[in-house]
């Protein structure tokens, strides 16, 4: 592949070997070997909220207000359409989370009550990735 000029050999710092592996069967595939780059990254490390501190309104609404400021300062905008403060329950990445329980949403139940019974191994790899 370097002969026919579709990979050029570099000699960088910040570069990663990658090899072609060829499976039985299959095409052969890039694999690239990013442990030298990742000793060279810093991980950053987010503290997680503490649903303890915000289960009180008061300090809600500092929370709020504190995140609103930032919002501010950096210049950006919020649609109130599209804000929604002071809930009970949330819908986040398939779930209704709140009161103290988090479960499926209604969509995806429904979803999965709807699906027909798999008859191929390609209906069951769908069951599979819409049941989660």
């Amino acid at each position: 592949m370097v002969d026919l000029k579709f990979f050029e050999v570099g000699e960088s710092d910040y570069t990663s070997p990658m090899i072609l592996v060829e499976a039985p069967g299959k095409n052969p595939r890039p694999c690239i070997d990013y442990r030298r780059l990742n000793k060279l990254t810093l991980t950053m490390y987010y503290p997680l909220p503490n649903l303890e501190d915000s289960r009180d309104c008061s300090s809600c609404n500092v929370y709020n207000e504190t995140v609103l400021k930032r919002i501010e300062a950096a210049n950006f905008s919020l649609k109130p359409s599209k804000c929604k403060f002071a809930r009970d329950h949330v819908l986040y990445l398939g779930h209704t989370i709140g009161q103290g329980s988090r479960r499926p949403s209604e969509t995806k139940v429904q979803a999965v009550v709807d699906f027909l019974t798999p008859k191929t191994k390609t209906d069951v790899r769908a069951f599979l990735g819409l049941s989660g």
